[in-house]
């Protein structure tokens, strides 16, 4: 099914998983529970610019 882009420095990781549900037609369940709890400061939330690019990196994907 392919790697992640290494190109897209914050969203590798969301375009390698829409890539696995709509191109390789994966299926899917909900999980209604938290499983993880994510924090601000990250690489894609450090600053306006650093979200922006983010923004735009999740668009591309």
């Amino acid at each position: 099914m392919g790697f992640f882009d290494t190109r897209l420095k914050t969203s590798a990781d969301c375009e390698f998983m829409l890539r696995i549900l709509y191109k390789h037609k994966v299926s899917s369940h909900y999980l209604p529970e938290l499983l993880v709890r994510m924090r601000t400061g990250g690489e894609s939330n450090q600053s306006i610019q650093k979200r922006l690019i983010a923004n735009w990196e999740d668009r591309l994907s």
